[in-house]
């Protein structure tokens, strides 16, 4: 296993006044903190603006950088988890729906953390440029039977594809035609299963239409993506002990693995749908985060996982307490995971065990002028720096009908403000 190096870890909140520039420089310390101190000094000054803010779209489109904004209505249910309806999971249509527990936005980016780790050097990285990409479900995630396939394929470093248990190896079988003309020729002999357009345009695709350095996005259901790999290899059939199921295989690198997945929309912009195998539209497909998930799996005896951010503009409108919940005793650097003092705990609603990533950073913002929340929750004070940003009266004319704009009584009666008590 790679030896992850750690950083510190970063909770802070940036206040002071409305205009002075908090929610900007968010941008710039989240930069910062996801590349390093020289990159983000060269992207100060208005002059390097435009350049910043092109940093900081690439790093919010590839999932390192989540900005949300709190309000007062703002829960738990949306910021952690919380229960949404759902059609089941079973491969049948149903007019009936569950309750499942659906990811907020902390939990999202926590869980994009975890999976992070340095990349490698720029010209080393692989590109979607060139490549399709296809969505498989290796196994249906709902027959306990066939849970066993997806870590049969990761650990024999294949992908494996179930219709028709019949040897597809001759070049015959580059034709379509044919595939559908053996396997009708089999259900009629009584010695297979019924044909159908899906199933055989589906062989097709698996047989014939992957090329070598094709990627495949493996799901787990329609809501969760679980790994990425590179086909390197062509059609092979491979009987399976004691079944004739699953016998068609394509050789590929595994580029990243997860074993409880993550949200389908950081990847893609829509969810999956029933089917087996299909390709997936690049006009949904968030290439920029599929591509640092293709180079993540690092190989190299040290690591530091790459760091994440997450920017909370206006955090002094919430109900902190109701917002955080239990995971406000997480946040604290030394109770990360992987850190000395360690804590995790069972969320209430997936029932599963939860911990902050050391690499996930959090910024706030508050606008001291807003009076609509007096005083900041004491439990949040006590695990945030707090950094003031106050105005700049050197901009501002020092004549404008005969009154000094930079003259400090002006500015002090004119934003006066209230500092948070963070003792």
């Amino acid at each position: 296993m790679p030896h992850a190096v750690q950083t510190p870890t970063t909770n802070l909140i940036l206040y002071g006044p409305p205009g002075t520039g908090k929610t900007y420089q968010t941008a710039w310390e989240a930069v910062r903190l996801c590349l390093d101190d020289d990159v983000a000094d060269k992207l100060t000054g208005e002059e390097n603006r435009k350049q910043l803010m092109v940093e900081y779209q690439r790093l919010m489109s590839e999932g390192r950088i989540e900005f949300v904004t709190f309000h007062q209505s703002m829960s738990y249910e949306e910021f952690v988890e919380g229960l949404r309806p759902s059609t089941a999971d079973t491969g049948e249509t149903s007019g009936g729906f569950s309750l499942e527990p659906v990811d907020g936005v902390f939990k999202r980016i926590s869980a994009q953390a975890l999976a992070g780790a340095t990349q490698p050097k720029p010209d080393d990285r692989l590109k979607l440029e060139g490549r399709s990409v296809y969505k498989m479900s290796l196994g249906a995630t709902y027959l306990p039977e066939e849970a066993p396939i997806f870590d049969d394929a990761v650990s024999e470093n294949c992908i494996i594809f179930g219709f028709y248990g019949i040897d597809f190896s001759d070049e015959k079988f580059a034709d379509r035609a044919e595939i559908d003309k053996v396997a009708r020729e089999r259900f009629q002999s009584g010695t297979g299963i019924e044909p159908s357009a899906a199933a055989t345009m589906m062989t097709d695709l698996f047989r014939n239409k992957i090329k070598k350095g094709d990627i495949i996005i493996a799901s787990k259901g329609n809501l969760l993506v679980r790994s990425i790999a590179r086909v390197t290899g062509e059609y092979e059939f491979q009987e399976r002990e004691g079944t004739m199921d699953y016998c068609h295989r394509r050789s590929v690198e595994w580029l990243w693995t997860s074993a409880d997945g993550l949200n389908v929309h950081d990847f893609y912009d829509d969810r999956f749908v029933q089917r087996t195998l299909y390709s997936l539209n690049t006009s949904r497909l968030k290439g920029s985060a599929v591509e640092r998930f293709m180079n993540t799996q690092s190989r190299t005896s040290e690591t530091r996982p790459e760091s994440h951010v997450l920017i909370i503009d206006e955090i002094n409108r919430a109900n902190i307490s109701k917002v955080f919940g239990e995971l406000i005793t997480l946040l604290e650097a030394d109770k990360r995971l992987g850190r000395r003092d360690e804590i995790q705990l069972t969320l209430p609603y997936s029932k599963k065990r939860f911990g902050v990533p050391a690499n996930l950073h959090i910024i706030g913002t508050m606008n001291t002028a807003d009076r609509s929340i007096a005083l900041l929750d004491t439990a949040l004070r006590r695990r945030f720096t707090f950094r003031e940003l106050m105005p700049n009266p050197s901009v501002l004319s020092p004549n404008v009908g005969g009154i000094n704009l930079q003259g400090t009584s002006i500015f002090d009666s004119f934003c006066g403000h209230a500092a948070p008590q963070v003792a």
